[in-house]
């Protein structure tokens, strides 16, 4: 199943969830949880990492390898791990075509 199939999955869930005669307090704790589930899911889906561009003090630019997610810079020790150690974001390091 697809990351899109799951959320359409999660998306039709909750508007079943709408018609039923439920509790505010439970309907809002299924909402929660359910919000959870797809910040998981979009966690895990690997994301191709962003190059930031830095300026030096010295002629020329750096660029830094950096998460989609919350933007932190890779040090030079994390370079190629499977997830961002600030977020959890899971990272795609394949090169850009």
């Amino acid at each position: 199943m697809t990351n899109t199939e799951k959320q359409n999955l999660v998306y039709a869930l909750l508007e079943d969830l709408a018609e039923c005669n439920l509790n505010h307090t439970t309907k809002t704790g299924l909402n929660t949880i359910f919000i959870d589930y797809l910040k998981l899911n979009n966690k895990a889906t690997p994301k191709k990492i962003v190059y930031r561009e830095f300026m030096k003090l010295t002629p020329g630019h750096e660029y830094k390898e950096s998460c989609p997610n919350c933007n932190s810079v890779f040090d030079y020790d994390e370079l190629g791990k499977k997830h961002c150690s600030n977020c959890g974001q899971a990272l795609d390091w394949s090169k850009n075509d």
